[in-house]
């Protein structure tokens, strides 16, 4: 044996395990095309076939076509043999199987090997096992999804939300105005059917303005105390569903324990909202009759526990109903977030929230913190049933900006109620229009209207005019930080819709007290 014979067998030997040591899984073929369609494998390291699970016998003769299956791009693959017809390399990533059948992602090179001469003689394979990267991009592309289509989702639902509350607010407006009739006193039953409707709308606005803070941060909401009767609210809610349930041939029985305060210190809105979710659902899937409702009361918990008979849930998929796009059942079409929801403000009002499933049926219960009341002194507030006469016989001269016809023609009807002469503007463009701005002693700007809103309307007005009459800006959207950027950018005060009466006579006696532009209101 020559010693050039000997450098070669070394050099060979060399160069198989420095293949062996890689971490990549290597294949070497030559560049023949069989009857399997393809190169055959002359070589591969020990790193394929720890991937593959192949052993030496079932690869080497073979092609690479035996890693191949359903989900193998096809175009890839026609890439691949395109480049090596043209003894050119390439670089693709696409799906493999093992010997067990298991997919797995692959990124591979190939590479054409020439002899001395400038021949390709063989290809070089050099393939990483990319699953665990390509499910980190899936995952991160499937919540990008997710995200998208949620936010499309909360973009609609807060559209839907304007839309529907401007007609509630004048239902609401007009049901006050309506018990304002002396004649409804003659008809007591009558009255207090129509003090329900409006406890109902009103909490039907209460949740809609809620939905909107929860939904663009339901985990982060500040906690509003104040002190509410919650037997009334209760059996408010309640009723509020009985005609759902009837509908579906259900009906309630509502009972409190001893001891259950008549009052409770909390958040009222986020109380409603979740005992309305909690009492929706079991409407929604009991499978019964009867929904039971008790409430009782304990070391400053109130706790609600409503029953239904449903399928008993397991104990382990229980606190996976609480996560956000869980559903109680594959026919729910809601977004799952309700019970997610429920849980941040349960949480917020410092209470539990859980399920507990029984022989029969599950039973929801939740509790809330009864927090103890502050001893505070308040100023007296003004009498303002005494300024009524006194303010309706300034005739107050009102111009009033609102793109929703209802809203405003309710609020046109609450102001000319004390006295006031109304002027009417369907946009922002109308006021800036109107020549006799100065002539007002008060103005009201809906914030939310198109082309021009409020805010803008009203920086036009500032730029137009020295000073002005108080400008007041008028929306359903009261959140604290948004009455505060009413207030930054030039508003003299805020209302909520629906205009309230009391509120609005607050205002109209505050002017009336002002000597606000006094010598040109003469």
């Amino acid at each position: 044996m020559s010693i050039h014979h000997l450098a070669y067998e070394a050099q060979a030997y060399l160069f198989e395990n420095a293949l062996n040591a890689a971490g990549d899984a290597i294949l070497i073929t030559d560049t023949l095309s069989g009857a399997e369609g393809g190169p055959h494998i002359i070589f591969a390291n020990d790193a394929f076939y720890e991937t593959t699970g192949f052993s030496k016998e079932e690869v080497l003769g073979k092609t690479p076509r035996i890693l191949q299956g359903k989900d193998t791009d096809k175009e890839a693959l026609k890439r691949i043999a395109k480049a090596l017809e043209l003894r050119k390399t390439i670089r693709e990533e696409l799906i493999n199987y093992r010997k067990n059948g298991t997919p797995f992602y692959l990124e591979l090179v190939i590479t054409p090997i020439k002899n001395p001469q400038g021949v390709v003689t063989h290809f070089i394979s050099v393939q990483r096992d990319i699953t665990e990267r390509k499910q980190k991009e899936e995952a991160i592309r499937t919540q990008k999804v997710l995200e998208e289509l949620l936010n499309f989702r909360l973009l609609l639902f807060k559209k839907l939300n304007h839309e529907l509350r401007n007609p509630l607010n004048g239902i609401i407006a007009t049901i006050e105005m309506l018990l304002q009739e002396k004649m409804l006193l003659q008809y007591p039953e009558t009255y207090r059917r129509i003090e329900i409707l409006l406890q109902a709308s009103k909490q039907i606005q209460n949740i809609l303005q809620k939905n909107i803070q929860i939904q663009d941060n339901y985990t982060d909401l500040p906690v509003h105390f104040s002190l509410f009767p919650i037997k009334v609210i209760i059996n408010q809610v309640v009723s509020l569903f009985e005609p759902i349930a009837h509908k579906q041939n259900k009906h309630f029985s509502l009972t409190f324990s001893n001891g259950v305060p008549e009052n409770i210190n909390s958040d009222e809105v986020k109380f409603i909202q979740i005992f309305s979710n909690l009492l929706h659902n079991s409407i929604k899937y009991s499978t019964g009759n009867l929904i039971q409702i008790a409430v009782s009361y304990q070391q400053d918990f109130l706790k609600v526990e409503i029953y239904n008979d449903s399928t008993p849930f397991e104990e382990d998929d229980i606190h996976k109903l609480f996560m956000p796009f869980s559903r109680l059942s594959n026919k729910d079409d809601g977004m799952g977030l309700g019970l997610t929801i429920a849980k941040q403000l349960t949480e917020q009002l410092e209470g539990e929230i859980s399920i507990v499933p029984q022989k029969r049926g599950n039973t929801f219960y939740f509790t809330i913190k009864n927090h103890p009341l502050l001893i505070k002194s308040f100023p007296s507030p003004i009498d303002l049933s005494s300024c009524l006469e006194d303010i309706r016989a300034k005739k107050y001269k009102v111009l009033l900006a609102d793109d929703h016809d209802l809203s405003r023609r309710v609020s046109k009807m609450l102001l000319e109620y004390f006295g006031c002469q109304v002027v009417e503007c369907k946009s922002g463009e109308e006021v800036l229009q109107n020549p006799d701005i100065m002539s007002y002693h008060m103005i009201l700007l809906d914030i939310v209207m198109p082309e021009l809103n409020g805010i803008q309307t009203l920086q036009a007005l500032r730029q137009k005019y020295v000073s002005l009459p108080p400008v007041i800006g008028v929306s359903a959207n009261i959140l604290p930080a948004q009455v505060k950027t009413y207030l930054e950018k030039g508003f003299s005060g805020f209302l909520e819709k629906p205009l309230q009466k009391n509120k609005v006579l607050e205002f109209l006696v505050k002017l009336n007290v002002s000597p606000f532009h006094q010598s040109q209101l003469n």
